[in-house]
């Protein structure tokens, strides 16, 4: 078993269940490496913490906060966090951040904590992500927000998807996302395999879904990213990836 040391001593990565690591077409292995793609669209294929700055930074300019204000800092110190706290732990000792393999170890590891744990983890820094891209501070998220604040993280995701994504975040069809459905959205996207949780819709059209109607596929893309083989030609993909 692998251990690393990351500021606190030796540790040891726990196991992923046997049900997760044999399941070909997980749809939650499918999300998170969807995530993790569009994630690193702009880099070199690793999360580390400069990505996370980098990230802070798109999401506070198109939001509208100005270079070097408070709202901009807020938003970058929230992407820190968010790296510090879910994904440094995880990080191999000599590495400077996470490949893809790396990356869904640590969401996977998250996933199969305990309610109470992702809700003190992931659940507590959603509701942080939430006051930021609440940018007019009226308690809910409209539509613009929503796109501001997902390009911040996602910059290839094209804004019909993120359309899609609103449209089905927002079950009450009032226009709006809540706090509640927009932090749930975050905890659902990384975390859940129920089939019926609206945060599989984060990004869009669910890449587990395979192509819609008129063609689209992965999330509203049209096309399979370069690399990866068609849907349903996935293999399993955690036995060969994720080193125990």
């Amino acid at each position: 078993m692998t251990t690393w040391q990351n500021g606190g001593g030796d540790r040891r990565r726990p196991p992923i269940p046997e049900e997760v690591s044999l399941v070909p077409a997980d749809m939650l292995t499918a999300k998170i490496e969807y995530g993790f793609e569009q994630l690193t669209a702009r880099s070199n294929g690793v999360l580390d913490g400069p990505s996370h700055v980098a990230m802070g930074r798109r999401a506070a300019a198109a939001i509208g906060y100005a270079l070097g204000s408070e709202d901009e800092a807020r938003m970058i110190e929230a992407y820190l966090n968010l790296w510090r706290v879910v994904h440094l732990p995880h990080v191999p000792p000599g590495s400077r951040g996470l490949n893809r393999a790396e990356f869904l170890h640590s969401l996977l590891t998250l996933a199969n904590s305990t309610p109470t744990h992702r809700a003190a983890t992931l659940g507590a820094l959603a509701e942080t992500f939430f006051a930021l891209a609440d940018a007019d501070r009226d308690e809910r998220v409209n539509r613009e927000e929503y796109w501001a604040f997902q390009h911040g993280h996602f910059p290839e995701v094209p804004r019909t998807a993120l359309a899609e994504a609103f449209d089905h975040l927002d079950t009450d069809g009032d226009g709006y996302l809540s706090r509640e459905q927009f932090s749930s959205a975050i905890v659902e996207f990384w975390t859940s395999r129920d089939p019926d949780a609206p945060g599989n819709w984060f990004l869009g059209r669910p890449v587990y879904l395979g192509p819609s109607s008129d063609g689209e596929t992965l999330q509203g893309t049209a096309a399979t990213p370069a690399g990866r083989p068609a849907r349903d030609d996935w293999p399993g993909v955690m036995e060969a990836r994720v080193r125990s």
